[in-house]
């Protein structure tokens, strides 16, 4: 096949794949293949590889600790899609031995200033991207009803800067900080032993903790709901705060980096009238924190705050009951009389009651 020959199959291929948008008045949108860049920025928290669209906005790919990856288009343009999109994989103009293919086609596009595809879509991207295709987004625009955006990115300088962008990757956190930062670890009524949720979430806060050396303290704060006798309630909310405790332990966090203490029954945390309110009494609450903990003399200014005697280290015979004395009766009415028992009758009473009937014989 001749030279012509090829291009007009490319021609012809083109228009097919372009035929819903046949006839369409084009605005582009791209870079010139001599000023192609690709930037990568990096942290902890959050990888990105970015190519700047002049006068539309920016497409790049991203991922957040925790997250998955995602190609997203930031449109600082007012021509933003509405209803139908597509994004197609299109060969440069030299690459005759390529030929261009719908990626994915999306319907009921809202008009949002943030065109979003998932992981797979950002994959697919990224390799089309590294052969030399050019990922190019299609969708009506406000134009009137011929109106077609087309916004093009550019594979040129790709390769070195994704490399870069894999490297960030696999510096990232398994976990965003507010992600693990508070969380709560339930148990059963009257249980003291982790469950497997329970579990699934520790080993969570325990990789954060060991990759983010900014942590520099563990709070856990144990609860009990109300029911059954308070020294019980008092003996399960420090039972379970130590089960916590003591499973950071055993997974490699430092005995100095955790504090403790168990309130049982006394600060709820919710109602306990309903089942699920007495659930959430039934608690460790877990709190992260990269400030410095509370010297002896903040904690000295916040006592009058706090409840002296919830202290974990307060045995349970030296704990006050808090039983409420009765109030005292303010009714003016005098005492009521007491009436003593009845008095025994005198002894000959009882030997008269006592005596046997004597038979009466009748006067003859």
């Amino acid at each position: 096949m001749t030279r012509w020959g090829i291009l007009r199959a490319v021609l012809l291929l083109v228009g097919l794949l372009t035929l819903p948008f046949a006839g369409a008045a084009t605005l582009s949108f791209g870079r010139d293949v001599n000023n192609a860049e690709w930037t990568q920025s990096s942290s902890r928290d959050r990888c990105t590889l970015e190519q700047s669209i002049p006068r539309f906005g920016v497409g790049q790919f991203v991922q957040e600790a925790g997250e998955l990856l995602r190609f997203e288009y930031v449109i600082n343009h007012h021509h933003r899609p509405e209803g139908d999109l597509r994004l197609l994989a299109m060969p440069p103009l030299w690459r005759h031995d390529r030929q261009p293919r719908i990626i994915v086609a999306v319907s009921d596009s809202d008009g949002n200033k943030f065109v979003r595809f998932e992981r797979e879509v950002a994959l697919e991207m990224m390799q089309e991207l590294e052969t030399g295709m050019l990922p190019t987004l299609e969708y009506r625009s406000p134009l009137g009803e011929q109106g077609l955006t087309r916004v093009t990115l550019e594979a040129l300088k790709f390769t070195p800067a994704l490399a870069q962008f894999q490297a960030c990757l696999t510096q990232l956190y398994p976990y965003r900080f507010g992600y693990v930062e508070n969380s709560e670890i339930f148990f059963a009524s009257g249980r003291v032993t982790l469950g497997a949720e329970e579990i699934n979430r520790l080993n969570q806060i325990i990789a954060y903790v060991k990759a983010d050396e900014a942590v520099q303290w563990i709070e856990l704060e144990g609860y009990a709901d109300e029911r059954g006798l308070r020294r019980i309630n008092d003996e399960l909310s420090q039972k379970r705060t130590e089960a916590v405790k003591s499973y950071l332990l055993e997974n490699g966090v430092s005995a100095a980096m955790i504090t403790a203490i168990s309130y049982g029954e006394r600060k709820p945390r919710d109602t306990n009238r309903s089942q699920s309110g007495r659930q959430n009494n039934r608690v460790v609450v877990m709190q992260l924190h990269k400030s410095p903990p509370p010297t002896p003399e903040e904690i000295d200014e916040q006592k009058p705050n706090r409840v002296p005697e919830l202290s974990p280290t307060l045995p349970d015979s030296a704990m006050p009951s808090f039983k409420p004395t009765p109030p005292e009766s303010t009714s003016a009415e005098p005492p009521k009389e007491v009436k003593p028992p009845p008095a025994e009758p005198p002894s000959y009473q009882k030997r008269f009651i006592d005596l046997p009937d004597f038979p009466i014989k009748s006067v003859q």
